[in-house]
């Protein structure tokens, strides 16, 4: 269960917020990728798969650390020194990466590859849809998890899409309205909002019946009948909602504080959604993220500390030879306030 949606500064800054749910932290830490080294996937077989040398640094969240293939690239999302980001969301039920036994092993990729190999080859959504037009994203024999996934890609520009496998093909979607969830398809997705075209920010007129004024109770009445539940189809109106009617910011810096605010509607707290009634596991959002991408950072927090930590991928080292992780922030109280 996992919500990502845009927001467009005044000045055109794209900034894409993300949360990440999950019922356990899967060994999540901050991976740094630097230029110029090489990197490796699997293929469906468990053997050797795709190979390629990284181009463009980059940072993101390696949340596989405990299933690791070919090191620390298990990345749910991050973004590139050029301002490319990339995310995964699951997608239970729906995605097929189909049969690769006729494709070539070092021409495939495992899913949660997908990003590292785009973010460090690419500068645009439109290089990734070439990039990922020359391989073929397979199912890993090996993995305790069913994979199946979604992606959404977004540059500098404003540019955006999402990524999926129906019937064992890659379909790419264009993004526009720059919104994303879990299963199902994208376009039924948007088919879906139709059902919500009513709903507006502006408070409606009063109603007379028979001489009595009927005003609204409050401010919000334009909103009555949005989705509250935390399912995928649910949470993918209302953050459509929230990018329609977000008041524009003046730029980059003042839309990460924007997004910041929009974010919390999505943040799921422990207990509210339990997936199994047998074991009562349940879903809970284990960090966020807000990628400004005109500026290239990336800011992160997570469920143990809430305040977001920011990092200009401009001032980081990507001269290294291979892959660092970094923990991610633990358990923090409130700050203290002197008076």
């Amino acid at each position: 269960m996992c919500t990502s949606l845009r927001i467009l500064a005044h000045d055109g800054t794209p900034v894409i917020g993300r949360t990440m749910e999950f019922p356990s932290l899967l060994d999540a830490a901050l991976s740094v990728v630097p230029r110029g080294i090489a990197l490796a996937s699997v293929a469906a077989g468990a053997g050797p798969g795709l190979s390629w040398q990284t181009v463009h640094g980059l940072v993101g969240v390696n949340a596989f650390a405990s299933i690791a293939a070919e090191g620390p690239i298990g990345l749910t999302d991050g973004v590139n020194e050029h301002g490319l980001y990339g995310a995964l969301l699951y997608m239970p039920g729906f995605c097929d990466f189909g049969d690769t036994t006729d494709a070539p092993e070092d021409a495939q990729l495992i899913p949660t590859h997908v990003i590292a190999y785009a973010l460090s080859t690419c500068t645009s959504v439109a290089q990734v849809r070439e990039a990922l037009a020359k391989v073929r994203v397979c199912n890993w024999v090996d993995s305790p998890v069913p994979l199946t996934v979604h992606f959404r890609f977004d540059d500098a520009s404003g540019a955006g899409v999402v990524v999926e496998w129906q019937d064992g093909e890659m379909v790419v979607h264009d993004n526009p309205i720059g919104v994303m969830t879990n299963a199902p398809y994208f376009d039924w997705h948007i088919t879906n909002l139709r059902n919500y075209i009513n709903l507006q920010a502006a408070n409606p007129a009063g109603a007379s019946i028979n001489g009595v004024t009927l005003d609204p109770l409050g401010v919000g009445e334009g909103m009555r009948g949005l989705p509250g539940d935390a399912t995928p189809p649910g949470r993918f109106v209302r953050a459509a909602a929230y990018t329609a009617t977000v008041t524009l910011s003046a730029d980059g810096p003042h839309a990460e504080n924007s997004m910041l605010h929009v974010i919390n509607n999505f943040d799921l707290v422990p207990g509210f959604a339990v997936s199994d009634a047998r074991t009562h596991e349940t879903d809970q959002t284990q960090w966020s993220t807000i990628s400004n991408l005109r500026d290239a950072t990336y800011s992160l927090r997570t469920h143990g500390d809430v305040t977001f930590r920011k990092l200009a991928l401009s001032d980081l080292d990507f001269t290294g030879t291979a892959v660092t992780t970094h923990p991610l922030p633990g358990a923090a109280g409130f700050p203290s306030w002197t008076l």
